[in-house]
C-alpha cells in the first residue's frame, strides 16, 4: 500500500464510513433513499515526483440525470461523477496546498510527502467530517440542491443548464403544471429535444393511471 492510500484508509474511510458512504478504491459513495448519489473522490495528479499530490472533489448525481444519460443501456451501472449536476472541491489549507500561490484550479490541489502523512490526513479528516460530508448529504434533498443552483453566489458549480437542472430536479415530485411550463421554457431556449421528450415521457408515468 502507498502512502497515499494509506492516509486514504486511516483518515478519510472512517469518516466517510460513519456516514454511510460505501468504498470504491478512491471513491466515496452515498445513494438516498430515491436513488440520488453523493460522491466524494480523491483524485490523484502525477504532477510531482517528491510529494503525493491529490484533489479532493464531491459530486452530486440525481437518479434522474443518471436515468437520462443511460436511458438507451439495458445494464444497470452504479452512477458515477460523469452524471453529476453539481459539484465542488475541498481546498486545502496553504500548509498542505501543492501551489498556494497558484490560481484555481491548481490551488485545489493537495500535497504531503512521506512524512506527512499524519498532519495533512489529520486535517482533511476534520475538513470533510465538520463540512463536506454534511454539505453533500444536505444537498442529497432535491429541494435544498435547486436552492443552491439557483443561487448565483453559491460555491456550489452548477455543471448544466439552469433549466435542464430544474426540470431534472423537479419532474418526480413537481407540479405537473410547473414541470410542463419547465418543459415550455426549455423549448424556447433551445433545450436539447431529445432531453424534453425524455423528460415528458417519464412525466406522464406520473399521470398515468395505474
Amino acid at each position: 500500500m502507498n502512502s497515499m492510500d494509506e492516509m486514504i484508509r486511516q483518515y478519510v474511510y472512517p469518516v466517510a464510513r460513519s456516514a454511510k458512504f460505501s468504498r470504491r478504491g478512491r471513491r466515496f459513495q452515498r445513494v438516498s433513499d430515491r436513488g440520488d448519489s453523493a460522491i466524494l473522490e480523491i483524485s490523484v495528479q502525477h504532477v510531482d515526483p517528491n510529494r503525493f499530490v491529490f484533489d479532493v472533489i464531491c459530486w452530486i448525481v440525481p437518479a434522474t440525470r443518471w436515468s437520462w444519460l443511460r436511458r438507451n443501456e439495458t445494464q444497470v451501472k452504479i452512477p458515477d461523477s460523469s452524471g453529476a449536476i453539481a459539484t465542488f472541491l475541498v481546498i486545502p489549507p496553504d500548509e498542505f496546498a501543492h501551489a498556494p500561490n497558484e490560481e484555481m484550479p491548481f490551488r485545489s490541489r493537495w500535497a504531503f510527502d512521506d512524512g506527512g502523512i499524519e498532519s495533512c490526513g489529520q486535517v482533511l479528516r476534520r475538513m470533510i467530517e465538520v463540512e463536506s460530508i454534511p454539505c453533500m448529504v444536505r444537498l442529497l434533498d432535491r429541494v435544498i440542491l435547486l436552492s443552491e443552483l439557483r443561487n448565483p453566489e453559491s460555491e456550489i458549480l452548477r455543471l448544466c443548464g439552469l433549466n435542464v437542472c430544474e426540470i431534472l430536479l423537479r419532474v418526480d415530485d413537481g407540479s405537473v403544471e410547473e414541470v410542463e411550463g419547465l418543459l415550455a421554457a426549455g423549448e424556447e431556449g433551445g433545450t436539447f429535444p431529445k432531453f424534453l421528450t425524455w423528460a415528458r415521457e417519464r412525466l406522464a408515468e406520473r399521470v398515468l393511471p395505474s
